[in-house]
């Protein structure tokens, strides 16, 4: 399929109406699709679940993927923006949210009752983000409430320092170094030089 936004819009449609030998309407277009990708799951599920892993792995990792323009370009024009995001070393701001956002979840199952409305939240948005389309821009409207998670995991990780709980400190300190090295490497083969050409572009 054509990559470019329109070329990949006009081939989704006549790639079905080449399949099915006549004009259909958008309503059909998406149904073709939607029995297409059945089947292929359906033939390969083991493909389909490897898929399925990278795309949870892909929301959770720092990097912000560009959809129709790379946040990190904008740091170029908006001075306020430098310190602020960047992705270098370190995916900042999401690659040190997510470890702290997950410490948080963690920490708060003993609490489950009072922060289901969280959960739910969190839970239902990434599951409609992982069947679709996951990227930068859509991962956004997730970000405060893992704020609030992040806050909650740091206050308690605090916490067991304070009150020198030397067990649960170090369990919760491993897990994050392992989870900040899972959210802060590329996980899609997109170069800085090709970043800036697409967006140039």
């Amino acid at each position: 399929m054509d990559t470019s936004w329109k070329g990949g819009y006009r081939e989704s449609i006549s790639i079905a109406e080449k399949q099915m030998s006549r004009p259909l309407k958008k309503s059909e277009i998406s149904n073709y699709w939607f029995k297409r990708t059945w089947e292929e799951i359906i033939a390969d599920p083991g493909a389909y679940a490897e898929l399925l892993i990278k795309k949870i792995r892909i929301i959770m990792n720092g990097y912000e993927i560009p959809n129709n323009q790379t946040m990190y370009q904008v740091r170029n024009h908006a001075p306020i923006i430098w310190p602020l995001m960047f992705n270098t070393g370190l995916f900042f701001p999401y690659g040190l949210l997510v470890p702290l956002a997950l410490i948080g979840l963690i920490i708060s199952f003993r609490n489950w009752r009072s922060m289901l409305i969280l959960y739910l939240a969190i839970f239902s948005y990434m599951t409609s983000l992982i069947a679709f389309f996951v990227c930068a821009r859509f991962r956004q409207p997730i970000i405060p409430i893992m704020i609030l998670l992040a806050v909650w995991g740091a206050y308690q990780v605090f916490h067991y320092l304070k009150k020198r709980r030397w067990k649960q400190l170090i369990i919760y300190l491993i897990l994050i170094i392992v989870l900040i090295i899972e959210s802060n490497h590329s996980l899609i083969s997109f170069g800085s030089s090709e970043e800036e050409s697409v967006d140039y572009y």
